[in-house]
């Protein structure tokens, strides 16, 4: 600060001189030994402004006003800063010190501020208005360096997507007000957290975020076997929003579904069987989807009513391959069948009930992992009885009669074994 004003009364001195004061004034964001980078949307930070008087004569009552404009934000509570002198010599410095915020929506630039100074000299009373410009400088950069999908490919028929963001502040200034926020388009929506917001970002430092996005499961008729719904590729473009300081950008992110296999479960007849008793439950599972299924593995999920039928003298290792069957590779429009043996609980009413089928395989081309739940109906009956259909006063007549005959019999046999 002391060699700037060294500079200005250098200047000053090469000049004619004018009729009538003459002034020069710098700022300085901070001090001389710490001094501040001022950037758009700072909060308050402290300002000096020094005046130099360049003479000619020495002046009175001297009172010097800094009166701020925008982008300069006063603290609450502060008037304008002012100094007042009884007397100024030439070549003396008068400094005015406040402190002050940055608009946010200010960009960088030099912005002019007026400088009021009132005095009296040798003319009588008399005043200046001074300008001095005051530096914004600082840029904050707030970037999305990368993102990506989480899995990196989206097959058809996927419901959900996990959608990662790295936010770095490339400026040199912070980003203040920051936010970043996931935009659905239509038909999704963000599971979860969908706006993270900052009070401010330093430059330099690096934001991992991440976003969960349900996306929608259209279904369309398959072509490969008409009637057969099946899950049709979307493509959606959620939206990134970076939003810092009066800055907006949006940051497209694409999802582009691929084809995937979708199975559709054709019965084999009808499985029906009476509560108690065991049935072989066959179906064909085709794939009606648009691409390959590999390493295909079909498993019966056990209920309450249908559970697969297991010998008691069957090993574990055996029990396990009653409960899946692999197809191995499906091709688009190709099928393959399987047929589970299935207990039915003796206690369940007579209805329909579903068995359910995980069908579970590797999806080309990057083999992800994928599963579709099919469900099967079998029919229950009741138990057979020959009493089924008889009205209740006749069963109990059976009853009787079929006791009375027991008797009979029994004390046939008694009166034989007396003889004997």
């Amino acid at each position: 600060m002391r060699a700037a004003a060294l500079l200005l009364l250098a200047a000053l001195a090469a000049l004619p001189a004018p009729p009538g004061p003459h002034f020069a004034a710098v700022s300085l964001w901070g001090t001389p030994s710490s001094p501040i980078i001022p950037y758009p949307g700072m909060l308050e930070a402290p300002l000096t402004v020094q005046i130099v008087y360049g003479g000619p004569a020495t002046l009175y009552d001297v009172n010097v006003t800094l009166e701020p404009s925008w982008p300069l934000e006063p603290a609450p509570g502060q008037g304008p800063p002012s100094a007042l002198l009884p007397q100024l010599s030439p070549g003396q410095q008068v400094e005015l010190t406040g402190y002050f915020a940055v608009a946010p929506n200010a960009t960088p630039g030099i912005y002019r501020q007026s400088v009021l100074i009132s005095y009296v000299g040798p003319q009588g009373p008399g005043s200046s208005n001074l300008t001095v410009g005051v530096p914004v400088i600082g840029r904050a950069d707030l970037v999305a360096s990368a993102y990506w999908t989480e899995p990196p490919v989206v097959y058809a028929g996927s419901r959900a997507v996990a959608v990662h963001a790295v936010i770095v502040n490339y400026g040199d200034a912070p980003a203040v007000n920051a936010s970043v926020a996931l935009v659905a388009p239509e038909g999704a929506a963000v599971l979860g957290q969908s706006n993270y917001t900052f009070g401010a970002v330093p430059p330099g430092r690096e934001l991992n975020l991440t976003f969960l996005l349900e996306l929608p499961a259209p279904e369309g008729e398959s072509p490969l076997a008409p009637g057969q719904p099946y899950p049709e590729p979307l493509n959606a473009t959620p939206e990134l929003v970076i939003s810092y300081g009066g800055v907006r950008e949006s940051v497209p992110v694409a999802v582009d579904e691929l084809p995937a296999a979708h199975f559709a479960a054709l019965q084999q007849g009808e499985a029906s069987a009476a509560a108690g008793s065991t049935c072989q439950v066959s179906v064909e599972l085709l794939n009606v989807g648009g691409a390959e299924a590999k390493f295909v593995t079909v498993s019966a999920l056990p209920s309450d009513v249908l559970t697969v039928h297991v010998s008691t003298s069957t090993n574990p290792v055996e029990a396990l391959y009653m409960f899946n069957e692999s197809l191995g590779d499906v091709r688009p429009g190709g099928a393959g069948n399987v047929t589970f043996v299935v207990d039915v609980n003796p206690g369940a009413p007579a209805g329909t009930y579903y068995m359910g089928l995980l069908i579970a395989w590797l999806q080309p081309p990057t083999m992800q992992p994928m599963a579709q739940v099919v469900e099967v109906p079998v029919r229950v009956t009741a138990p057979f009885s020959i009493l089924d259909g008889w009205a209740p006063e006749y069963v109990a007549a059976a009853v009787i009669a079929v006791l009375v005959v027991l008797a009979a019999v029994g004390a046939m046999r008694r009166r034989r074994a007396e003889r004997r």
